[in-house]
Protein backbone atom coordinates (compact mmCIF):
# COMPACT_ATOMS: atom_id res chain seq x y z
CA UNK A 1 0.00 0.00 0.00
CA UNK A 2 2.83 2.38 0.82
CA UNK A 3 4.43 1.83 -2.56
CA UNK A 4 1.12 2.58 -4.31
CA UNK A 5 0.90 5.85 -2.38
CA UNK A 6 4.56 6.62 -3.18
CA UNK A 7 3.85 6.16 -6.90
CA UNK A 8 0.84 8.48 -6.64
CA UNK A 9 2.89 11.10 -4.79
CA UNK A 10 5.72 10.91 -7.34
CA UNK A 11 3.29 11.21 -10.24
CA UNK A 12 1.46 14.16 -8.73
CA UNK A 13 4.63 15.92 -7.50
CA UNK A 14 6.06 15.95 -11.03
CA UNK A 15 2.91 17.58 -12.38
CA UNK A 16 2.64 19.98 -9.44
CA UNK A 17 -0.75 18.56 -8.44
CA UNK A 18 0.33 16.99 -5.12
CA UNK A 19 -2.10 19.10 -3.10
CA UNK A 20 -5.13 17.74 -5.00
CA UNK A 21 -4.59 14.14 -3.88
CA UNK A 22 -7.90 13.23 -2.17
CA UNK A 23 -6.51 12.08 1.17
CA UNK A 24 -3.31 10.74 2.62
CA UNK A 25 -1.58 7.37 2.96
CA UNK A 26 -3.99 6.25 5.71
CA UNK A 27 -6.98 7.08 3.48
CA UNK A 28 -5.49 4.81 0.79
CA UNK A 29 -4.92 2.03 3.35
CA UNK A 30 -8.56 2.26 4.51
CA UNK A 31 -9.83 2.17 0.91
CA UNK A 32 -7.70 -0.86 0.01
CA UNK A 33 -8.83 -2.63 3.21
CA UNK A 34 -12.48 -1.94 2.23
CA UNK A 35 -11.85 -3.25 -1.31
CA UNK A 36 -10.41 -6.49 0.14
CA UNK A 37 -13.20 -6.92 2.70
CA UNK A 38 -15.90 -6.52 0.03
CA UNK A 39 -14.12 -9.01 -2.25
CA UNK A 40 -13.40 -6.50 -5.01
CA UNK A 41 -9.64 -7.07 -4.68
CA UNK A 42 -8.00 -10.34 -3.65
CA UNK A 43 -5.46 -10.67 -0.88
CA UNK A 44 -1.83 -10.26 -1.92
CA UNK A 45 0.21 -13.41 -2.37
CA UNK A 46 1.95 -14.52 0.80
CA UNK A 47 5.63 -15.13 1.12
CA UNK A 48 7.65 -14.42 -1.96
CA UNK A 49 8.28 -11.23 -3.82
CA UNK A 50 7.64 -11.25 -7.57
CA UNK A 51 10.61 -10.44 -9.78
CA UNK A 52 10.79 -9.54 -13.43
CA UNK A 53 13.74 -9.84 -15.79
CA UNK A 54 15.72 -6.62 -16.10
CA UNK A 55 17.99 -6.27 -19.11
CA UNK A 56 21.56 -5.23 -18.50
CA UNK A 57 22.29 -1.68 -19.62
CA UNK A 58 24.78 -1.10 -22.44
CA UNK A 59 28.48 -1.34 -21.59
CA UNK A 60 29.77 1.64 -19.66
CA UNK A 61 26.35 2.94 -18.66
CA UNK A 62 26.09 2.00 -14.97
CA UNK A 63 28.35 1.57 -11.99
CA UNK A 64 26.54 0.11 -9.01
CA UNK A 65 27.79 0.93 -5.50
CA UNK A 66 27.15 -0.67 -2.13
CA UNK A 67 28.68 -0.59 1.33
CA UNK A 68 29.29 -3.54 3.61
CA UNK A 69 31.26 -4.64 6.59
CA UNK A 70 32.92 -7.82 7.76
CA UNK A 71 33.68 -8.64 11.39
CA UNK A 72 37.02 -10.41 11.70
CA UNK A 73 38.77 -12.14 14.57
CA UNK A 74 39.94 -10.09 17.55
CA UNK A 75 37.14 -7.52 17.15
CA UNK A 76 38.38 -5.94 13.92
CA UNK A 77 35.65 -4.76 11.54
CA UNK A 78 36.55 -4.14 7.91
CA UNK A 79 34.34 -1.63 6.08
CA UNK A 80 34.24 -1.87 2.30
CA UNK A 81 32.74 -0.23 -0.74
CA UNK A 82 31.89 -2.57 -3.63
CA UNK A 83 31.72 -1.13 -7.15
CA UNK A 84 30.22 -3.24 -9.92
CA UNK A 85 30.16 -2.41 -13.62
CA UNK A 86 26.71 -3.71 -14.54
CA UNK A 87 27.37 -5.01 -18.06
CA UNK A 88 30.75 -6.69 -17.57
CA UNK A 89 30.21 -7.61 -13.90
CA UNK A 90 33.71 -6.29 -13.21
CA UNK A 91 33.88 -5.87 -9.43
CA UNK A 92 36.14 -3.55 -7.48
CA UNK A 93 36.37 -3.37 -3.70
CA UNK A 94 37.90 -0.69 -1.49
CA UNK A 95 38.36 -1.63 2.18
CA UNK A 96 39.38 0.26 5.29
CA UNK A 97 39.21 -0.05 9.08
CA UNK A 98 36.53 2.63 9.60
CA UNK A 99 33.26 3.69 7.99
CA UNK A 100 33.47 5.61 4.74
CA UNK A 101 32.61 9.27 4.65
CA UNK A 102 31.57 11.11 1.47
CA UNK A 103 35.09 12.21 0.56
CA UNK A 104 36.61 8.74 1.02
CA UNK A 105 33.82 7.15 -1.03
CA UNK A 106 34.34 9.66 -3.86
CA UNK A 107 38.09 8.97 -3.86
CA UNK A 108 37.41 5.21 -4.00
CA UNK A 109 35.01 5.64 -6.93
CA UNK A 110 37.51 7.87 -8.76
CA UNK A 111 40.32 5.32 -8.25
CA UNK A 112 38.06 2.58 -9.57
CA UNK A 113 37.31 4.62 -12.69
CA UNK A 114 41.05 5.18 -13.19
CA UNK A 115 41.69 1.45 -12.77
CA UNK A 116 39.11 0.44 -15.41
CA UNK A 117 40.19 3.27 -17.72
CA UNK A 118 36.84 4.92 -18.12
CA UNK A 119 33.87 6.61 -16.57
CA UNK A 120 30.29 5.30 -16.42
CA UNK A 121 27.34 7.49 -17.36
CA UNK A 122 25.50 6.97 -14.07
CA UNK A 123 26.02 5.70 -10.54
CA UNK A 124 23.40 3.38 -9.05
CA UNK A 125 23.14 3.67 -5.26
CA UNK A 126 20.83 3.00 -2.38
CA UNK A 127 19.96 5.90 -0.11
CA UNK A 128 23.01 5.70 2.13
CA UNK A 129 23.79 8.79 4.22
CA UNK A 130 27.29 8.93 2.73
CA UNK A 131 25.72 9.85 -0.61
CA UNK A 132 22.22 11.14 0.17
CA UNK A 133 21.59 14.12 2.42
CA UNK A 134 17.79 14.14 2.25
CA UNK A 135 14.75 13.06 0.28
CA UNK A 136 11.54 15.03 -0.25
CA UNK A 137 8.53 13.52 -2.07
CA UNK A 138 10.78 11.02 -3.82
CA UNK A 139 13.33 13.62 -4.92
CA UNK A 140 16.79 12.74 -3.67
CA UNK A 141 19.36 15.37 -2.69
CA UNK A 142 23.00 14.29 -2.63
CA UNK A 143 25.38 15.38 0.12
CA UNK A 144 27.43 18.47 -0.73
CA UNK A 145 30.66 16.52 -1.31
CA UNK A 146 28.99 13.80 -3.39
CA UNK A 147 27.01 16.34 -5.43
CA UNK A 148 30.22 18.24 -6.24
CA UNK A 149 31.85 14.94 -7.27
CA UNK A 150 28.93 14.05 -9.56
CA UNK A 151 29.08 17.45 -11.26
CA UNK A 152 32.87 17.40 -11.59
CA UNK A 153 32.83 13.94 -13.18
CA UNK A 154 29.69 14.53 -15.28
CA UNK A 155 27.86 11.58 -13.72
CA UNK A 156 24.11 11.03 -13.40
CA UNK A 157 22.69 9.50 -10.25
CA UNK A 158 20.12 6.72 -10.07
CA UNK A 159 18.92 6.08 -6.54
CA UNK A 160 16.92 3.02 -5.54
CA UNK A 161 13.74 3.23 -3.48
CA UNK A 162 14.27 3.90 0.21
CA UNK A 163 14.24 0.72 2.35
CA UNK A 164 14.15 -1.38 -0.84
CA UNK A 165 17.72 -2.19 -1.89
CA UNK A 166 16.45 -4.95 -4.19
CA UNK A 167 15.24 -2.22 -6.56
CA UNK A 168 18.88 -1.33 -7.23
CA UNK A 169 19.57 -4.13 -9.67
CA UNK A 170 22.33 -6.72 -9.67
CA UNK A 171 23.41 -8.45 -6.47
CA UNK A 172 26.87 -7.27 -5.46
CA UNK A 173 28.03 -9.70 -2.78
CA UNK A 174 26.74 -12.88 -1.24
CA UNK A 175 28.03 -13.95 2.15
Amino acid sequence: MSSVYDVLVESFVETGDYEILPGNEQTLRNYIRWLRETGQVGEPGKGRRLYDHVDDPPAGRQLQLDFGQLKCDEGLTVHFLCMLLRMSRYLGVCAQDHRFDSEEACVAIYRFMCKVGGRPEELVIDQDSVFVGSETYGEVFATETFDAFLKEQGLRLWCCNKHDPESKGAVLCAA
